[in-house]
């Protein structure tokens, strides 16, 4: 009886799987190349974060983060911003074809901000693919500096 059991059980559940997947449709093309071959600009950043390190309450500082378009068609930055007023972007608004590279300069002056900082930069592209940067510093304050002196 326990053997009629279990293969009943196993004949059910195999019967309701493949009746699950008969009316499965076959896996859809590569929707990241086109027809002709192309595949939709991409960018790639070498790095997403940095790290300034220490610095003293009142710097400015500067990073650019090396981006590539690894796609086949132009790539543009539509927008990058930052979560404060504290940071500056530059970028070339031309757009990069197929393996040119570009730099997003951020300039970030520390002024008001004292202990571990960390500030985010979201990018947004011609493919509508959003890439959030980081970058983060230890600031110390000019009070400390005096205090340590």
């Amino acid at each position: 009886m326990r053997h009629f059991l279990l293969n009943t059980i196993l004949c059910v559940t195999f019967l309701v799987s493949v009746s699950c997947n008969s009316g499965a449709k076959p896996e859809a093309e590569d929707s990241t190349i086109s027809k002709t071959g192309s595949r939709p600009a991409k960018i790639e950043f070498v790095k997403t974060a940095h790290d300034f390190g220490t610095l003293k309450e009142g710097e400015k500082v500067e990073f650019s983060f090396r981006y590539k378009n690894t796609g086949t068609e132009p790539l543009s930055i539509v927008s990058a911003e930052s979560d404060c007023g504290c940071t500056v972007l530059q970028w070339v608004k031309k757009p990069l074809l197929e393996n040119e590279t570009g730099n997003l300069l951020v300039l970030f002056e520390t002024a008001g901000f004292t202990g571990n900082t960390f500030k985010t930069i979201t990018v947004t592209t011609n493919t509508d693919s959003i890439i959030e940067l980081k970058i983060g510093a230890l600031i110390q304050s000019n009070l400390e500096l005096i205090e340590n002196f």
